[in-house]
């Protein structure tokens, strides 16, 4: 489970994930 909130917390520290996320 460590993994992933790491990999988590990567892909929100990258913005353009975020906007991404947002339009979907």
């Amino acid at each position: 489970m460590v993994e992933v909130n790491k990999s988590v917390k990567s892909l929100l520290r990258q913005p353009q994930l975020v906007l991404v996320l947002r339009k979907i």
